[in-house]
């Protein structure tokens, strides 16, 4: 870094002979009028923006009022910068009908760098002249007037109108389309005019050419097919849980038919958290008899908020529809089958049917007998309703302590070659050995730790032909077993 510093001053000191350098906001001057205009001038900065056929914005960093300039290249120019570039320029100060400018110019690209943080501004802050020529953001703008002619449209976040112009992308807007907006701020035809540069700039939160909805308008229907099905719609609602192809989101207050999925595909990475405040808009499709906007769905993240508190139901409540999608809980719930196959268990309140639990957010090795308060979002696939804890706190043991196991490993009489073979539910220390009649260690087998869920295979070792006994010890105690040898 240092070296690099060392070489930016030696250019600089190179470029200042004969020449008068100038910072960006110097050349701005502080007002309406640059006091260098019609000044020969040398000059630096990072590009935050190019436009072809006419020129590139530059600003020092860190950026914000006054730090802007627009060097214009003219028309039929072919860029041969990129934003981010760090960039010498020299040339002529100008006032171009209002818009302070260097014309004329030449350049050499020095680095490539990040770039000066965006300034974000409200819609009626933003036309003044202390932000020409800076990168500016906006946030949640509605379109107040979609066509104000030459591809210009309008937008207020309620402090007051901004031009949003086409030099860099075209957009075809809607009135009352919401957005948040990163462009530059140019000066034209005596308007200020936020300028985004491609497409990334203009990110949509919600569009109001598409019906919004509430989430219970979508799962509301006791027929079990949503009234919005192959409809495309928008609705608003709270992340309430997270998964490797989707997320749930939710309606406050929580409570029946208040939940829906949004699916995303294979391969999805997660860019939402639980309690994002999020506008979601697509189409509503049953997937196998679930409920979900498809993978088509577009979401914006507008906020974080408090997450929803999950709806306390019991087990046969859960395996209702009007649950589908939500985030539920069930207490006290006892597990009555500990493995369904593919990850699943089962577990109820007494009296009432049995809940499947899935393993979508989190492997579970649960104990039959045991109770538990268990957390999660209710899917139904395959002809089958089932709870998806979201991580290993939505899933709480409130009956029997969890101690190391003891076990019997029930060796019968074996010959040589003979592989113990056991897999444990809770990671447990435990000591194994071989013992002869008169309880002597013939050998030690094992001593440490197994994981849950590790398969352990121990060979015996060759013994002599007659009884012997295996002695498993975990910190829960011991277990003794017989076997003949021969």
């Amino acid at each position: 870094m240092r070296k690099l510093l060392v070489i930016f001053a030696v250019l600089l000191a190179i470029s200042l002979v004969g020449q008068t350098y100038h910072p960006i906001d110097s050349i701005q001057g502080y007002q309406a009028s640059s006091p260098y205009v019609d000044s020969f001038i040398v000059t630096s900065g990072v590009i935050t923006g190019v436009f072809p056929d006419k020129g590139f914005f530059i600003e020092m960093k860190p950026g914000g009022a006054w730090k802007g300039i627009f060097v214009y290249q003219g028309e039929g120019w072919t860029p041969d910068v990129s934003v981010g570039d760090s960039v010498e320029v020299t040339g002529t100060v100008s006032e171009y009908y209002g818009l302070t400018e260097i014309k004329n110019p030449s350049y050499t690209v020095w680095a490539y760098t990040t770039l000066p943080d965006p300034v974000t501004v409200t819609t009626g802050a933003a036309s003044d002249e202390q932000y020409e020529s800076v990168l500016l953001n906006l946030l949640h703008v509605a379109c107040t007037n979609a066509d104000l002619g030459y591809g210009e449209w309008e937008v207020d976040d309620g402090s007051g109108a901004l031009r949003v112009d086409d030099m860099g992308v075209s957009w075809s807007p809607a009135v009352g389309d919401t957005y948040n907006l990163t462009g530059i701020l140019n000066y034209s035809y005596s308007n200020y005019k936020l300028e985004p540069r491609d497409s990334n700039d203009i990110e949509l939160l919600y569009s109001a050419a598409i019906d919004t909805v509430t989430i219970y308008d979508i799962q509301y229907a006791p027929n079990d097919t949503s009234p919005y099905f192959g409809s495309k719609v928008a609705t608003f609602g709270v992340v309430t849980g997270v998964f490797s192809r989707g997320f749930f989101i939710g309606e406050k207050p929580n409570g029946a038919w208040k939940g829906v999925y949004v699916y995303q595909g294979s391969g999805w990475t997660p860019d939402v958290s639980v309690g994002d405040s999020v506008y979601v808009e697509g189409t509503i499709t049953e997937y196998n008899g679930m409920t979900e906007f498809s993978d088509a769905s577009t979401y914006s993240v507008l906020s974080t908020t408090t997450p929803l508190d999950p709806v306390v139901v019991n087990t046969t409540d859960a395996n209702d529809e009007m649950y589908e999608s939500v985030l539920i809980k069930v207490q006290d719930v006892v597990c009555v089958d500990d493995s369904l196959g593919g990850g699943k268990w089962a577990v109820m309140n007494t009296g009432c049917d049995t809940l499947v639990v899935d393993d979508w957010g989190v492997e579970f090795r649960p104990v039959v007998g045991y109770t538990y308060d268990i957390t999660g979002n209710m899917v139904y696939s395959y002809d089958e309703r089932r709870l998806e804890p979201r991580d290993s706190s939505d899933i709480v043991n409130t009956g029997v302590e969890e101690k190391p196991e003891i076990f019997d490993l029930n060796v019968p009489s074996v010959t040589s070659g003979f592989t113990l073979s056991f897999t444990l539910r809770r990671t447990t220390s435990i000591e194994i050995g071989v013992y002869d009649v008169n309880g002597r260690l013939v050998k030690r087998l094992f001593k440490g730790t197994v994981r849950a869920g590790e398969t352990k295979e121990i060979k015996l070792p060759d013994l002599s032909t007659g009884i012997f006994f295996l002695m498993v010890k975990t910190d829960n105690g011991k277990n003794i077993s017989r076997f003949i040898y021969f």
